[in-house]
Parts: C-alpha cells; sequence; structure tokens
C-alpha cells in the first residue's frame, strides 16, 4: 500500500503481467492542472489519485497498491468498480422471476460484491482515449458467476479540467432479466495541506 509521505507516481511497469489468460496494466489520466489518476484494468481499481497543493506538491487522495504482486495480495475490493451485485447476499441465494438462484458463498455463508469471479477480481479490456478517458468493458456470464442472464458492463473514467473524477457505466442484457448494482468502492482520504482544487466523484 502507497502512503501520503514522499509521493511518487505510480509506475505502469509494476503492473504489468497476466491474470486469468489476460494482460494487465496500469493506465495514467492526466489533466492540465497536474492531477493524475492511476487505475489498472484489474477490477478496474482506482489506485491512486495524485493532485498538488498551493506549493504544486503532490498529495494522494486515495489509498490503493504499488504493483500488481501487492494489489493480488491486498484488499480485493479497495478501489474497486463492483459489480454485478455489489453488497451482500444472504445465504448466497435469492429468487428473482419466479426462479431460485444459488450463488458461490465467499463472505462465510453469504455471497459479497458479486462473489469469487465479481468484477472486483475481473481483468477489464481496457482502452485509454487520450490523456483524460478511459473506456472499459467486462462480461459477466451466468455459467460462471451463477446470476441469471449474461450482462455486458460498460465502464468510464474521465478526468475534467475542473478536477473531477466522473465514472459512467452502462450494463446491457441478455437472455434473460437480472438484478444488477454497480458502486465504486475507492477508499478516499485527505492530505494534510490545501489542495488547488478539490477533487469529487460522480
Amino acid at each position: 500500500m502507497h502512503h501520503l509521505t514522499t509521493l511518487e507516481l505510480l509506475n505502469p511497469a509494476h503492473f504489468e503481467g497476466e491474470l486469468n489468460g489476460r494482460p494487465t496494466k496500469l493506465f495514467l489520466l492526466r489533466n492540465v492542472n497536474g492531477v493524475c489518476v492511476a487505475i489498472s484494468n484489474v477490477g478496474a481499481k482506482v489506485l491512486q489519485i495524485a493532485v498538488p497543493d498551493r506549493a504544486g506538491q503532490l498529495g494522494d487522495v486515495t489509498l490503493g497498491y504499488d504493483s500488481l504482486d501487492s494489489l493480488q495480495k491486498g484488499l480485493p475490493s479497495m478501489g474497486a468498480f463492483v459489480g454485478r451485485y455489489a453488497g451482500r447476499i444472504t445465504n448466497a441465494r435469492f429468487s428473482f422471476a419466479g426462479s431460485d438462484y444459488i450463488l458461490q458463498a465467499n463472505a462465510g455463508k453469504h455471497c459479497l460484491h458479486g462473489g469469487p469471479n465479481g468484477s472486483r477480481h475481473q481483468v477489464f479490456e481496457a482502452q485509454q482515449e487520450g490523456a483524460q478517458t478511459l473506456k472499459l468493458q467486462h462480461l459477466f456470464e451466468q455459467h460462471i458467476d451463477g446470476f441469471p442472464g449474461t450482462v455486458q458492463l460498460q465502464l468510464s473514467y474521465h478526468l475534467g479540467n475542473d478536477n473531477a473524477l466522473t465514472i459512467s457505466h452502462h450494463a446491457t442484457t441478455t437472455a434473460a432479466s437480472t438484478p444488477l448494482s454497480f458502486t465504486s468502492h475507492m477508499f478516499l482520504t485527505w492530505t494534510a495541506k490545501p489542495l488547488l482544487a478539490s477533487t469529487a466523484c460522480a
């Protein structure tokens, strides 16, 4: 885990590797104010938001990890985009549209944040569009995670020149209707020094 003292921007080379047969990468978004947001395609995790203070010194306002190895060994929810169902499903089972579904338990006898195959454990397909936008996608399949239907998730991170980090997503279901619940699970903090401008997540 990285901290706020002697801040260095995360190195993309430390996140290059392979998980589940897919390449892993770290992407850096930058705006005209010197703000930098580091996002891994593993779990679509926001691992660093570096913002300059009045003296131009960078401070980090979110918690994350500094390598692929530490990310894999760390808390799976930290910084992740969680789905296909964020939250806890009691006893890893539910009824929907007249059918009963039994899921894989991963929090005692319960199913948490989409189970062991939820998006926080997956390697997203990712493409950076310019310096300020990252687009990712992931396909949730019923035979893998146990939820009804197949879901195509389109996810976008955009860092504006107003220092706002905007997260937008769109999900399309096929084969069957399904309950969905997505959320960003960033662990935000703050520096002791006044910031040049605040960061916001939407």
